[in-house]
């Protein structure tokens, strides 16, 4: 997995919290950065195990492809990140802004988009569509967690979600 891309989830988070205007206690905080990390690491680990066989053939480089790694360990891997997401957010505590069904909910709908996206990525047309609503469901469930949607946090999501969309259709063509 590609551990070395967390930092721009821990930014999205950071973003989200501005927009929101959210003002969380460190534990809050703290347990939606690990929450959202969780939820990055099992789609990165989910990802290189639904494309194992893809990458034998067109990535030899990957850890599945060499033998580095078993593809039914890294899948348990990630259901055990994605497991975890919903489940550390439960710990929230109570207090301004914090919604935790909705935050619950809402993280619910982000591992359903990371599971579409990792599972037809390879032939659907419009992944980055999902790519791109993966990334705007960190945002939300950070603000359902810790702040407030408002109108203007919403055009900051769809603006990241067209962002992404764009920057990954050209990335792949």
């Amino acid at each position: 997995a590609r551990i070395s891309n967390l930092p721009t989830v821990w930014s999205n988070v950071l973003c989200a919290m501005v927009l929101s205007q959210a003002q969380p206690s460190f534990i809050n905080a703290s347990l939606v950065f690990v929450a959202m990390s969780l939820a990055y690491v099992g789609g990165m680990f989910l990802n290189d195990a639904v494309d194992a066989e893809w990458d034998k053939k067109n990535a030899p480089s990957r850890p599945i492809a060499r033998d580095e790694a078993e593809r039914k360990s890294v899948f348990i891997m990630a259901l055990l990140c994605l497991l975890l997401t919903p489940i550390v957010l439960c710990f929230l505590e109570s207090g301004p802004g914090v919604n935790k069904i909705y935050a619950l909910l809402s993280s619910l709908c982000l591992l359903l988009f990371i599971g579409l996206y990792n599972w037809c990525h390879k032939w659907f047309q419009y992944n980055s569509g999902l790519m791109g609503i993966c990334r705007g469901m960190v945002y939300i469930t950070t603000a359902l967690a810790l702040g407030d949607i408002s109108w203007l946090f919403l055009f900051a999501v769809l603006s990241v979600v067209s962002y992404i969309m764009g920057l990954t259709s050209l990335a792949h063509s």
